[in-house]
């Protein structure tokens, strides 16, 4: 049998962690190993982590919370198996997700264990109600939220494609967008030694880095339409958390992004180092910022708009989204309506689309 790790890092997940391990424990494919590691939690965590009995079950405590990102990398080196999933201590693996992802892998022969698998994800709220999926629309190599109804329009049952790895880099670096979802990406442990892990200096989104170093290695790329993991949306989540610090480490990341990749990882996905500086002051600076000033958060949106300028300064004097992200804060309540009206606009265009979809034609 294929040996699968599955690796739970968890902070303060005590309302939801036994339902996460169950579920990696109760497949029908059963896994090698379900490895937790608790980043010194201050709620009940621990106490139900060692409520579960199980031959599969190995929990781990650091003595300190020792970060987001060295938790991902202790949990992940700790794995024995032949394959790797980091599930969060919130989600949930579906019943059959080992037993699809091991059809899939014994399939590549003698490529198998340079193969990466990864899938469509649900979207659940706190009571697992099913509100949305994570899904790869026909045209797209990047994964988008969906609404169920504009999921069902796409949705193709059983299908597994192949994708090239050098393909997705080059657009996910075009868009500083993760192409995986965190828990249903499962790959190699080679390759995991390979790329030397989680390891990558950031903190916002260190599984972006490392998926990153793992299309970098150009590995076989197996995507499956159908879902088996679900994603829990909640108010505790990473980037709930990141707004309740006030930080701004979405920023601190995406300008770290476009410093330390590797000029040969550029020069292999054919894309230029101003192409990531331009996506990051769109994604992060720009439209982060006008976000902020829909949500009311006035002071966010000025320090990201002030991080803008200290990163790249001269940049910034010939990006006109700078400069409108400064109008906007100027207008005060003014500029509060524009963006929400500007989000209704990209609502109601996302509906056109999907009509137009639906007609065969593309939006």
């Amino acid at each position: 049998m294929i040996k699968f790790s599955i690796c739970i890092p968890n902070f303060n997940y005590g309302d939801y962690i036994e339902m996460s391990i169950r579920s990696a424990l109760d497949q029908t494919y059963p896994p090698h190993e379900v490895i937790v590691v608790d980043n010194a939690s201050t709620d009940n965590s621990w106490e139900v982590i060692n409520s579960i009995k199980s031959d599969r079950l190995k929990v781990f405590r650091n003595n300190l919370n020792v970060g987001f990102a060295p938790n991902l990398q202790k949990a992940s080196e700790k794995a024995t198996g032949d394959y790797i999933i980091l599930l969060s201590s919130d989600d949930l693996m579906l019943p059959h997700a080992l037993e699809a992802y091991a059809k899939v892998l014994e399939e590549q022969g003698d490529e198998k264990f340079n193969t990466v698998v990864y899938g469509t994800n649900n979207l659940i709220d706190k009571e697992e109600n099913w509100i949305g999926v994570v899904y790869k629309k026909k045209y797209d190599l990047i994964l988008s939220n969906l609404k169920l109804k504009e999921y069902r329009s796409y949705y193709q049952k059983g299908l597994v494609e192949e994708l090239s790895a050098n393909e997705i880099l080059k657009k996910s670096l075009e868009l500083l967008k993760n192409p995986f979802p965190f828990q249903t990406t499962c790959y190699p442990r080679k390759l995991w030694e390979k790329v030397e892990g989680y390891a990558t200096g950031y903190y916002f989104f260190p599984d972006y880095a490392f998926v990153l170093k793992l299309l970098a290695a150009n590995p076989r790329i197996k995507y499956c339409h159908d879902s088996h993991f679900a994603y829990r949306k909640h108010g505790g989540g990473q980037e709930a958390q990141n707004k309740s610090f006030k930080a701004l480490k979405q920023q601190v990341d995406g300008y770290l992004l476009t410093l330390n990749l590797p000029e040969d990882v550029l020069k292999q996905a054919g894309v230029t180092r101003e192409t990531i500086i331009k996506r990051f002051f769109y994604r992060d600076i720009a439209f982060n910022g006008a976000l902020e000033i829909a949500n009311n958060s006035w002071m966010r949106a000025f320090r990201i708009f002030l991080f803008g300028w200290a990163t790249y300064p001269k940049f910034a004097l010939k990006y006109p989204n700078m400069y409108l992200l400064g109008i906007l804060l100027a207008l005060g309540p003014v500029g509060k309506s524009l963006v929400r009206f500007a989000q209704r606009y990209k609502y109601h265009m996302r509906k056109v689309n999907l009509r137009k979809f639906k007609s065969g034609k593309r939006g």
